[in-house]
């Protein structure tokens, strides 16, 4: 079994190194705190279990208390609190989405849209959600537990899944992706290609021929 730590990538939070903590055996109105990193602390490793929707979907599962974080929750003021569940629920699958610069967001559906996990001081001003994640609190970074502990920096990412319907290139698992056809020249993500035509999609550092049928 892999584990991973879950680092904050604000920037104010990724200085201090804030990681997210398991919290259920302390029977306080709070799961998930935000902790220094502690490269022994097993509460702070977890294990992503691909739900049933596959893809970029997972559960998290804590090594230490083997729980899992559920999207249910309570609201304290204008923040959203999540519970921890005591076994795998389809409904609990969250989605981790690369944003670039390494990081990535954690998400659910709910009726009103989507919501993505945050670092937050319950003690300040809530944030409004800003149009671009990356470098908010709402951006995460995560590593390999073992990694971390040898001083190695190389992020997990969401594999992406590509697919075409209607001449349109579609991305799932990364929201910061550029569109060029076969001479360099970059195309806008949403624009209707011909068919036939050969595109190469570049992600964070990784490129990506597809043919458009």
């Amino acid at each position: 079994m892999v584990y991973y730590k879950i680092l904050s990538a604000y920037p104010e939070y990724e200085a201090r190194n804030l990681c997210l903590h398991d919290n259920t055996s302390a029977h306080t109105s709070h799961d998930f705190l935000l902790l220094e990193l502690d490269a022994e602390q097993r509460r702070q490793e977890w294990s992503f279990v691909t739900a049933k929707e596959g893809g970029e979907n997972y559960h998290l599962r804590n090594h230490s208390s083997f729980h899992y974080m559920s999207v249910s929750g309570t609201w304290e003021g204008n923040y959203y609190v999540h519970n921890f569940s005591t076994k795998k629920n389809d409904s609990d699958a969250l989605k981790i989405t690369s944003i670039g610069n390494d990081q990535v967001t954690i998400s659910f559906k709910e009726e009103n849209g989507t919501r993505y996990l945050g670092a937050s001081d319950m003690d300040a001003e809530p944030m409004k959600l800003p149009s671009n994640l990356k470098n908010s609190p709402w951006a995460w970074k995560i590593y390999k537990a073992e990694d971390l502990a040898n001083g190695i920096l190389n992020p997990f990412l969401p594999e992406p899944i590509i697919t075409v319907s209607d001449h349109t290139i579609h991305v799932e698992g990364a929201s910061d992706w550029e569109l060029f056809d076969v001479a360099g020249r970059q195309i806008p993500p949403d624009q209707t290609l011909v068919a036939g035509g050969v595109y190469v999609i570049r992600i964070g550092n990784t490129t990506k021929k597809i043919m458009v049928n």
